[in-house]
């Protein structure tokens, strides 16, 4: 007599593409601004301000080859304002920026190294957010965690360098230290607000700003309205490291240059509307 075993229940394995699959985050340095810069010693060393192609940059970090740590590296140094590249694939070449030559040639006291470290502080995009979003004073890394991973769309996996990053960041360039490079101060170290005379009490917008301009002076200045009947003065032509520095200001500005969409623009008497 035979006898057949019951069919046991089939159970069904789920496909890999049902399984949760974790987001990649956004960029952020991989490595501190204070490795970065020691990376970036070594290319003054063998290549001074000269382009070399990128694996005659990497020999020169110590990489034998593109391996991924390797272009981590050099991307962080990018993050960081510390080189420029150009060209791509195998034509990719590097050299070192003027910010990483001010902090890396300047002396301690001279003003422009100081602040050429914090621009590359808050040069990686990261970075720039946390810093407007924080300002000065640092929560804990509990306090900002849920605003990495929940606003913007950190792994949880990763929060922990790129808070401790930016906390190295923070502390090499000594930003809580440095008062008038804060998001609330309304005095931005790079050019100080004035109010133009004649127009005490009166409602400003960018257009009544601007005033007619010598076209024979050699240093022009653009006038940028930062607040009601205040403008910065920014002048032109300038180096490629002031418009750096200029565009890392207008971020740290962007709360006040950026109306509200239920915020009227302010109108000027006699001025037709944009």
């Amino acid at each position: 007599m035979s006898t057949t075993e019951p069919k046991k229940p089939e159970t069904k394995t789920k496909p890999e593409t049902d399984k949760p699959k974790r987001g990649r985050s956004p960029g952020y340095p991989s490595i501190t601004l204070a490795a970065a810069i020691e990376k970036a010693r070594k290319l003054w060393d063998s290549q001074r301000k000269h382009e070399a192609h990128i694996d005659a940059s990497l020999k020169s970090l110590g990489y034998t080859t593109q391996s991924g740590d390797a272009l981590r590296t050099i991307a962080a140094m990018k993050h960081y304002g510390l080189i420029e590249d150009s060209g791509s694939g195998d034509d990719r070449k590097i050299k070192l920026s003027e910010s990483a030559q001010d902090i890396l040639l300047l002396p301690e006291n001279d003003p422009r190294k100081q602040r050429a470290l914090e621009v590359a502080a808050r040069a990686p995009a990261i970075h720039a957010t946390l810093w407007e979003r924080y300002g000065a004073h640092l929560p804990d890394d509990a306090a900002m965690i849920p605003f990495l991973v929940r606003d913007k769309g950190f792994n949880e996996s990763v929060v922990g360098d790129v808070l401790g990053n930016y906390r190295s960041a923070f502390a090499l360039a000594k930003l809580d230290k440095n008062a008038d490079s804060s998001p609330d101060n309304e005095q931005e170290n790079t050019r100080q607000e004035t109010k133009p005379e004649g127009l005490e009490g009166k409602q400003l917008d960018a257009r009544s700003a601007f005033t007619p301009m010598n076209p024979d002076a050699a240093i022009q200045e653009m006038p940028v309205l930062v607040g009601p009947g205040k403008v910065a003065r920014i002048p032109f032509p300038m180096t490629e490291e002031d418009f750096d520095l200029f565009i890392g200001t207008l971020n740290l500005w962007k709360k006040k240059l950026v109306k509200k969409p239920d915020q009227p623009t302010p109108k000027v008497e006699g001025l037709p509307e944009l």
